[in-house]
């Protein structure tokens, strides 16, 4: 059971009333007033009911020292969250083209027109929420229709894995994932037994095409990565040399103000943009090796 209490204060009063709380707390937050910078809201945590008498009397005496006005305490307790219900409310089934992605607390039916993955929120990127992993599904989906059949993809940076697994299903074909965060290499090769796709899809902790193992297995034919702008840049000579004349990347994670910035860095070694999936303010590109 936890309570919370609240006040109001200038904001140089803050540290004077905040040492009044001593450690007992299990955490205090500060918040500026909305429409008043000088007025802060200040809200501690107690996991116990703290006597708001003594407080009230020990924040009268100190605010009388400084010939300030004591603030009014507020103590209230925190309502219990069924956080079950919230992390519902949060990632609700998703669907993007021809995929349905849902968490485990999912009690609908699955439909059988979709490729299907569960897929928990985690601190992993890629759930399908975000639209830059929707912009990759999207362009997957389209290079299927446009009877694209790639040999040996790759998934660089793959995060919960949800890109790698949609191309394990989409082509059928097996596919290397890597990523440079252990915390995601488990993640996603956690999600590749819950959808049974091992070991269809493998996946190698790797910073970018650092490990052995993805050299080896190169030229890629297809590679996606769903990261960030300035990676996805320096990126670009090694994508050259690991990926074959006429392969496809799919790069993302980027903002539509970025997407030239990347698109010229990858066009220097001989890559042209062939589609592109503007959602929201970000941006997904789909570029051809030419040479």
């Amino acid at each position: 059971m936890l309570y919370k209490l609240e006040f109001y204060c200038h904001k140089t009063h803050i540290s004077l009333f905040e040492e009044i709380l001593g450690e007992e707390h299990i955490g205090v937050s500060t918040f500026e007033q909305k429409g008043n910078p000088d007025q802060w809201n200040i809200e501690a945590l107690f996991d116990f009911s703290p006597n708001l008498q003594v407080l009230n009397y020990l924040f009268k005496e100190e605010a009388e020292k400084q010939g300030i006005e004591a603030p009014y305490l507020s103590l209230s307790l925190v309502p219990e969250i069924d956080w079950l219900s919230e992390n519902r409310k949060a990632f609700p089934p998703l669907t993007i083209g021809d995929f349905y992605v849902y968490g485990s607390h999912h009690e609908g039916s699955i439909p059988q027109d979709k490729i299907s993955f569960k897929i928990d929120a985690a601190t992993a990127f890629g759930t399908g929420q975000h639209a830059t992993t929707q912009g990759c599904l999207l362009a997957l989906e389209k290079l299927k229709q446009e009877e694209y059949a790639p040999l040996n993809p790759l998934d660089l940076g793959c995060g919960t894995g949800i890109l790698g697994m949609a191309i394990a299903r989409l082509f059928n074909i097996n596919v290397v994932m890597s990523d440079c965060d252990i915390e995601a290499v488990e993640k996603a090769t956690f999600n590749v037994v819950e959808n049974d796709l091992s070991p269809k899809v493998t996946c190698y902790l790797s910073g970018g095409f650092q490990s052995e193992t993805l050299k080896s297995k190169a030229p890629y034919d297809l590679v996606t990565a769903n990261i960030l702008a300035d990676p996805l840049i320096q990126l670009a000579p090694e994508m050259y040399q690991y990926v074959n004349k006429g392969g496809i990347v799919i790069l993302s994670g980027l903002l539509a103000t970025q997407a030239e910035a990347v698109r010229e860095a990858y066009q220097t070694f001989s890559f042209k943009e062939i589609d592109r999936y503007p959602i929201d303010e970000w941006m997904t590109l789909v570029l051809m090796k030419t040479q």
